[in-house]
């Protein structure tokens, strides 16, 4: 779904056939990620109130899913605001949630910190020869190269930040 305020005319939405421009982005946007409008062509979204001019207009919109089944109401009641109040009803959904993608953020690296773990790898003590010494079988190497893994995990973890979780798509602009 998207939802908001968007400022934008187009005779797709707009009952006096405005049209602007930009609107284009965000018809290419919903073309990309085959959204539908749910809110009705002409529906009121925005009216005048006090001093301020113009006519009524649909600039709050709720684009979503083709195939979602959702319901578009529309508030008679703004209060004292001059947009009014729009819900979009969405049935039989639930919300997706967002895991923690695993791994590092690289570009953010400590390179300090990782040096300073680095040199502290016990099992390094002795350096390279020992290591080469410890290892005589098939048996030993894959048990050195596990526990390796497990202290390069431990260091990154250490020095670099997760990544950050990934909510779909990224903004054209």
């Amino acid at each position: 779904m998207l939802a908001g305020d968007f400022n934008l005319y187009h005779p797709q939405w707009d009952y006096y056939d405005r049209y602007d421009q930009k609107a284009e982005s965000l018809l290419q946007l919903a073309l990309q990620w085959d959204l539908s409008l749910r809110t009705p062509r002409g529906t009121v979204t925005r009216e005048p109130q006090g001093a301020q001019r113009g006519r009524p207009s649909t600039i709050d919109h709720f684009w979503a899913s083709v195939d979602l089944p959702a319901t578009y109401y529309g508030l008679g009641e703004r209060g004292r605001s001059d947009h009014y109040p729009q819900v979009l009803e969405v049935q039989g959904q639930q919300a997706q949630t967002y895991s923690q993608p695993e791994g590092w953020n690289w570009k953010m690296v400590n390179q300090k910190r990782v040096e300073a773990e680095a040199a502290l790898l016990p099992g390094l003590a002795g350096g390279l020869q020992s290591l080469r010494a410890r290892i005589t079988t098939v048996e030993s190497l894959e048990k050195e190269f596990d526990w390796l893994v497990r202290e390069l995990q431990r260091v990154a973890a250490a020095a670099t930040p997760p990544r950050k979780l990934n909510r779909g798509f990224q903004s054209p602009w």
